[in-house]
């Protein structure tokens, strides 16, 4: 029977038992750590899919913005144009009733 007590693990009365409360609280707080660490991971795994999206989103409307800034140029070019008719016409209108006053 005495050989079955002297085959199972015990710790040696040499190693105080605060040695091993802190080891146990060290492997504890290591746990701890990781378990804090995967959590961070899912946030910045969130921001990251939030930024997509918004990135996406900002594309988007830079790209839609671009569209209009075209169509607002070239609506202003079809302005000019009729502008620089007119006022040739305008011109044309003062000569010709400067002319025949004179």
């Amino acid at each position: 029977m005495m050989t079955d007590n002297n085959n199972s693990w015990h710790l040696r009365k040499r190693i105080p038992i605060s040695l091993f409360v802190v080891v146990l609280f060290q492997a504890a707080i290591g746990l701890w750590w990781a378990a804090s660490l995967s959590k961070d991971m899912e946030h910045f795994k969130l921001a990251l899919t939030q930024n997509d999206v918004s990135d996406r989103r900002q594309w988007d409307e830079i790209n839609s913005n671009k569209a209009l800034t075209n169509d607002l140029s070239r609506q202003l070019g079809v302005i000019e144009g009729t502008l620089s008719a007119m006022s040739g016409q305008l011109s044309q209108l003062v000569t010709h009733f400067m002319g025949n006053k004179r």
